[in-house]
């Protein structure tokens, strides 16, 4: 996304180009513009404009952060559900073997911790997985028989859903991203009212001026619809990332 100060640069630069292209009027009377009419059409189009992108991009961005939530909750229980999976599969094996303590005691410490408290850096995940993957290190494979190999399986889950828990997390870092556009949206259209009010008071404004502003607040919308627009595609894509993508007919062609 782009920032707001680009933006304001982008707008100015097409606001100055239309200043220097447009023809120099033939007569005195026509280098000030006292009939409104297009001028309030012209922003009236852009704040209806704003208006709408802003209200669907609201929708979108608290539709996006309830999902993220509701997923979020519901990577924890699955973890949940794992963890006490493999606690009750532990219980039937032999309690001195080191590999069963060494995982009840990770399953004891993870279940101390909220939801709150994840994602997990790397320095903490390190700690409490360190001790267990220490213990099934220096123990053979054969020597555990099936035991090894089933918890070794199980903890792969629990991490798995240990790293759903941190991707979903930073989803909700992204919701906050999308609401910048809206943000900057209803300080456009704010902007764009007090001039329209602005042109209610005075008598008479000059045409570049004129032209000048309308190619400003044109340029800002563009730029702003462009944003929304980028925003949406980009989490769409987020979410059909398991669709596999077709293969190019002459890369096959070629392979035969």
């Amino acid at each position: 996304m782009m920032r707001p100060i680009t933006q304001c640069a982008l707008a100015c630069v097409v606001a100055a180009v239309s200043w220097i292209i447009l023809p120099n009027p033939k007569q005195a009377d026509q280098f000030y513009v006292t009939d409104y009419t297009g001028l309030y059409g012209i922003f009236g189009i852009l704040s209806a404009v704003l208006a709408l992108a802003g209200s669907f991009c609201i929708g979108h961005a608290l539709q996006f952060s309830y999902s993220a939530a509701a997923e979020r909750s519901q990577a924890y229980s699955m973890l949940l559900s794992r963890l006490d999976a493999l606690d009750d599969y532990l219980r039937s094996q032999d309690p001195k073997d080191p590999i069963v303590d060494s995982a009840r005691e990770f399953i004891w410490e993870i279940n101390k911790l909220r939801l709150d408290d994840f994602p997990l850096i790397n320095q903490d995940r390190e700690k409490l997985l360190g001790k267990v993957l220490r213990v099934m290190k220096q123990r053979e494979k054969r020597g555990c028989g099936h035991l090894w190999y089933d918890v070794a399986r199980a903890l792969h889950r629990c991490e798995e859903a240990m790293n759903d828990l941190g991707l979903i997390s930073i989803r909700q870092v992204v919701a906050q991203c999308i609401l910048n556009p809206v943000v900057k949206m209803f300080f456009y259209l704010s902007l764009l009212l007090i001039v329209v009010a602005a042109l209610l008071v005075v008598p008479k404004v000059p045409l570049l001026v004129a032209v000048s502003v309308a190619s400003f607040f044109t340029a800002m919308t563009i730029q702003l619809l462009g944003e929304v627009v980028w925003a949406i595609h980009s989490d769409f894509d987020e979410r059909l990332t398991f669709v596999e993508r077709e293969e190019d007919p002459d890369e096959d062609d070629e392979s035969t």
